[in-house]
């Protein structure tokens, strides 16, 4: 089965592949609403920027378990089985981490924000999230680069079977 950007990976892939492209700049618009103290607005814009990773991870994860992975040219210890064993790794570490510490930041977000309309934070709060923001975004675009260069290197670059 082949997906809608004419590669070898399929539908699941794709999109999975296209969220993270649209995801990145949805999460770092979410980042520059909190700069510029849009409370409400930034907390929108995160929760349902995570929701969709979720989903898209999961139906993925799903897709993977139901379809299996693809098969490689080559023997086990053949370069493209290395990189493609590192590259996936890396990955895989950084979307755990990337979804666990964007979970923690929702519950941060919520806990520390008041009930007020305003989503007004403490100044102590507001450093811990703020700090513990950039840094889960940075993990998230370094996830996306990493699961750019694994979709490149497994569907487009030929060590696809």
């Amino acid at each position: 089965m082949t997906g809608f950007l004419g590669t070898r990976a399929g539908v699941f892939s794709d999109l999975l592949l296209v969220s993270l492209l649209v995801l990145v700049p949805a999460f770092t618009t979410g980042y520059f609403l909190a700069r510029r103290h849009k409370g409400a607005w930034h907390r929108l814009a995160m929760l349902i920027s995570y929701s969709f990773v979720l989903i898209f991870v999961i139906i993925y994860i799903i897709d993977n378990l139901v379809e299996g992975f693809p098969p490689f040219r080559g023997d086990r210890f053949s370069n493209y089985n290395i990189i493609y064993l590192i590259i996936g790794l890396t990955h895989s570490l950084l979307a755990m981490a990337a979804l666990i510490m964007g979970g923690r930041q929702i519950y941060l977000g919520n806990k520390f924000s008041s009930s007020k309309s305003n989503w007004t934070m403490r100044p102590e709060d507001r450093i811990v999230h703020a700090r513990f923001g950039v840094k889960t975004l940075i993990v998230f675009a370094s996830t996306t680069i990493t699961g750019i260069l694994l979709y490149f290197w497994v569907f487009v670059a030929g060590t696809v079977k």
